[in-house]
């Protein structure tokens, strides 16, 4: 099957944009690409670096001191490659418990908020 000039172009056209918004999103979660060219880093790391950036950003309230002082210790160990080497999976999987009990929260106070917008009685129609 053949492809004209024009497909080509919207598919080159996509792949910017696709890199384009890579780039934003690793930006915005602070992970450089020479950190990425390091193939050490395992995935699980770069999982619980996503999680721990939104949750110290977006949802701080449903943090207790603990665990916000455990993310950004983190954070500060993953950025030194000689800390990083050494550290154990489990500390990535506790990042990642931490991310699970707050979504359960932002759950909760959802659907509570969905049960009190449903017992609201409808206004009177004038």
């Amino acid at each position: 099957m053949r492809r004209n000039s024009n497909d080509l172009s919207k598919g080159r056209v996509r792949e910017a944009r696709f890199e384009q918004a890579t780039e934003r999103w690793l930006n915005s979660v602070r992970i450089t690409p020479k950190y990425l060219s390091d193939t050490s880093i395992p995935t699980e790391f770069l999982i619980a670096q996503r999680e721990a950036e939104a949750l110290l950003r977006n949802f701080t309230s449903y943090l207790t001191n603990k665990q916000s002082y455990q993310l950004v210790e983190f954070l500060k160990r993953l950025c030194v490659k000689k800390k990083r080497d050494v550290m154990p999976l489990s500390t990535a999987y506790a990042v990642l418990n931490i991310a699970s009990k707050v979504n359960r929260k932002l759950f909760a106070d959802y659907k509570k908020l969905q049960k009190l917008e449903q017992d609201k009685p409808l206004a009177k129609k004038g």
